[in-house]
């Protein structure tokens, strides 16, 4: 029943839209600060260690993200957030050989 209430939303907000509703402007800048320098590690290691599996993996899913930064859709999935930590397992015991 959304239709018939007061409020107005829209479809189309930032992947940023949970820290501009916790912290205003500062959160949006703080959040987009923080994923830009995960970006740029990410690169920047995915660059300079091409043989490195995890880094690449990492690259592509902060990528997928920023790309689909229109919607916020991926980063409220709790399956996108766990991916993560399920490539540094799998990477690490397939490194291993375990």
């Amino acid at each position: 029943l959304l239709f018939l209430s007061n409020h107005n939303y829209n479809a189309f907000t930032t992947m940023f839209y949970y820290f501009y509703v916790d912290w205003r402007e500062i959160g949006v800048f703080l959040g987009s600060a923080i994923y830009g320098m995960l970006m740029s590690i990410s690169y920047i290691k995915t660059k300079n260690e091409k043989n490195n599996l995890l880094y690449c993996a990492y690259f592509v899913m902060l990528l997928q993200g920023l790309l689909k930064s229109f919607v916020r859709w991926e980063f409220v999935q709790t399956s996108y957030i766990l991916s993560f930590i399920y490539i540094l397992f799998m990477i690490k015991k397939k490194a291993t050989g375990k």
